[in-house]
């Protein structure tokens, strides 16, 4: 068994009772010599008993003891995932013509993850494996979920999408169904219950 040092709290409470057990034997040694023979007996007897709660402490600070332990190793770090390589996961350009057909498809709008959701069946047949790594440092969401967000930005900021529809829904502009007639089907197919 490793001997570690002993907590601070209980070498503070056993040198307390060693102290108190030396005045004892003092105090014994002073009655002895002025003759006082059942004071004798009576702090003889506090002796014996403080003996006996230290011992005690000693044993229980042996177990107790918080010591100073060897330091834990650092933890492993989890490996972030290396970058891909060209090909290996869908271009965020690839997203746009899905956004704006689910879109439509859906009304018109809908709920952001509603939508996500719709564009990942869009292209089930489109996604690689690496998109579905997870990403992100706080949020961790799959690669094709995160890049459907950063292409909705996109086109929201090149006015396909509206940037004024309330926080979490996203919503189709004109120019968007205009773009998507010219880049995508003729007539979209228009889902209810949404």
């Amino acid at each position: 068994m490793l001997d570690y040092p002993r907590d601070p709290a209980f070498s503070k409470i056993l040198t307390e009772l060693q102290n108190l057990l030396v005045r004892t034997n003092t105090a014994i040694n002073q009655a002895t010599q002025d003759n006082r023979y059942s004071d004798i007996a009576l702090l003889a007897d506090q002796a014996q008993g403080l003996q006996k709660i230290i011992q005690d402490v000693e044993a229980i600070s042996g177990k107790c003891s918080i010591a100073q332990r060897p330091p834990a190793p650092p933890p492993v770090a989890t490996p972030r995932p290396t970058r891909p390589r060209r090909g290996e996961i869908t271009p965020q350009e690839a997203y746009r013509i899905p956004i704006l057909k689910a879109l439509v498809q859906m009304g018109g709008s809908g709920r952001t993850h509603r939508v996500i959701d719709h564009v990942r069946r869009l292209m089930d047949r489109t996604l690689q494996p690496k998109d579905f790594e997870e990403v992100g440092t706080t949020y961790r969401e799959p690669r094709w979920r995160n890049a459907t967000k950063w292409c909705r930005n996109t086109l929201k900021d090149e006015r396909l999408l509206e940037g004024g529809s309330p926080h979490g829904t996203w919503e189709i502009t004109e120019k968007g169904r205009n773009y998507l007639k010219g880049n995508g089907p003729d007539r979209p197919t228009i889902l209810r219950g949404d």
